[in-house]
């Protein structure tokens, strides 16, 4: 008995083992298939909140959902017909004039060198800044034509959006039978304490990603009109740009600044210069009145662990890793916690 107790757990073992190696070497496939459902439980994060808020001034269920999906729709229109227009114009007219630009900003950076160098240094400069800027020229054209020419496979990302906004629908519909069904799946003694890590692991999922694409959609709208003001072209897809790079603690800001900046020193340093007072006024904006107000304080991490979560998730899993770093660090100091008290009884 004891012997076939032993081969039953090394066979589950082994079966376990080899779905984890499945999961893993075909995890990329995975995730592009279920696009869909990963896109639709974003979607019902988002409504969730103005479901909530409908239902407690005293709509049933089902119509505030429906509201919230009219809204949800109206916004989704306006962004496929509107918006996403304006960002692919504008990306093929930067895609034609970046090596012109590319130049100006060169000759433009090489004369305030010139005039303002110390003459040892001056040629050891000059050199590199001509060798860094033809590297970021070329890489910068070689992805924006890639992406351009990636624009006929928007169809499937179009499709895929509007699967994942049926899916949030039936989420939002049955989210209390999905929940209690969920909670099924741990046994009886310990479904309590995993039902509380749950939700706290809810809680910081909601808070952030909430909290942080509402206020990068507005400083990418404060952000625009404000390069509308200063007179930079492009303004859309800069503040665009600008505005999402807030979804990334810290560093966000700062990258996103980037390409606005390059293209308005291929104009001239002062346009540069109020380009730069832009991105510094919407930054004041978002310290000052935005976080407090929407984020409503932090995810109880401290900015040495922010950083590094950032840094890490950066290095390791690249653009996801850069925007999900942050909460995953959270989840993980639940877990943490959570472990440490079930240890300590």
């Amino acid at each position: 008995m004891k012997a076939g107790k032993w081969i039953r757990i090394g066979i589950l073992a082994v079966l376990v083992a080899g779905l984890l190696f499945l999961l893993m070497w075909y995890a990329g496939r995975v995730f592009r298939a279920a696009a869909p459902l990963w896109l639709g439980i974003l979607a019902a994060y988002f409504l969730l909140p103005v479901v909530e808020w409908l239902e407690k001034h005293k709509l049933s269920t089902k119509s505030s959902i429906i509201a919230a999906f009219a809204l949800s729709l109206m916004i989704l229109l306006a962004i496929l017909l509107w918006l996403v227009p304006i960002l692919i114009d504008n990306i093929k007219d930067l895609a034609d004039i970046i090596p012109d630009l590319c130049s100006k900003t060169i000759h433009n950076i090489r004369t305030f060198v010139e005039k303002n160098m110390p003459e040892q240094w001056r040629g050891t400069v000059l050199n590199e800044i001509d060798s860094k800027f033809t590297l970021i020229s070329e890489k910068i054209t070689e992805a924006i034509y890639d992406f351009v020419s990636a624009l006929p496979g928007t169809v499937s990302i179009i499709i895929d959006i509007l699967l994942a906004w049926i899916i949030s629908f039936y989420i939002l519909k049955d989210r209390d039978r999905i929940i209690k069904r969920f909670n099924y799946l741990f046994p009886e003694q310990y479904r309590e304490d995993a039902v509380c890590f749950l939700r706290d692991i809810h809680r910081v999922v909601i808070r952030f990603i909430q909290g942080q694409v509402f206020i990068a959609l507005i400083l990418a709208v404060v952000e625009t009109f404000g390069l509308y003001m200063a007179g930079m072209p492009y303004a859309p897809l800069l503040g665009f740009i600008g505005g999402v790079s807030n979804i990334i603690p810290y560093f966000g800001p700062y990258i996103g600044a980037v390409p606005a900046i390059t293209v308005a020193l291929a104009i001239s340093p002062w346009k540069a210069l109020w380009t730069a007072a832009v991105f510094i006024i919407a930054q004041q904006l978002d310290n000052i009145f935005l976080s407090p107000k929407i984020m409503k304080g932090n995810l109880g991490l401290h900015p040495i662990t922010t950083i590094m979560a950032v840094i890490i998730g950066g290095r390791m899993f690249g653009v996801p890793g850069l925007l999900f770093g942050v909460p995953a660090a959270a989840m993980l100091k639940i877990a943490g916690k959570k472990v440490l008290r079930l240890i300590s009884g």
